[in-house]
C-alpha cells in the first residue's frame, strides 16, 4: 500500500488547529464562521465546519475561548468568540513549544539533506 501524503497533511492540520484558532482569536473576537474562512487562509486549504466548531466547543469548555451572541450586524444572531485569559496563556505556551519543534524539525531536515 503506498504512502498516503494527504492523510499525513490533514493529520498535520488537524494538530495545528487549536493553535491556528486561538491565534486567530487573539487578534480580536470572531464570529464562528469567519474563524473558518480565516482558517482555511491561514492552512491554505479546505478545512470544513464540521471540524471548526467542536475544536471551538472543546476550547470553551477548557476555559480557553468564550463566547456571546449578537445580532448587531444582521438580523441572524452570530457567536462571537473570544480568547480569555487562561486561553492567552495557554496559546503562549502552544507558540512557545510549536517554535521550538519547529526549530528542531527545521535542523534534523536540513541535517539529513546535506
Amino acid at each position: 500500500m503506498p504512502f498516503d501524503l494527504g492523510n499525513w497533511e490533514s493529520q498535520v492540520r488537524k494538530g495545528l488547529l487549536e493553535l491556528v484558532l486561538l491565534t486567530l482569536l487573539q487578534r480580536g473576537e470572531r464570529y464562528g464562521y469567519e474563524l473558518v474562512r480565516a482558517t482555511r487562509d491561514a492552512l491554505g486549504s479546505a478545512i470544513i465546519e464540521g471540524t471548526v466548531y467542536p475544536i471551538l466547543t472543546r476550547l470553551a469548555r477548557d476555559g480557553l475561548i468564550t463566547h456571546r451572541w449578537s445580532t448587531d450586524d444582521t438580523a441572524q444572531p452570530r457567536k462571537y468568540y473570544h480568547l480569555t485569559p487562561d486561553g492567552l496563556a495557554a496559546l503562549r505556551e502552544m507558540s512557545d513549544r510549536w517554535l521550538k519543534q519547529d526549530e528542531s524539525i527545521r535542523r534534523l531536515l536540513t541535517e539529513s539533506s546535506t
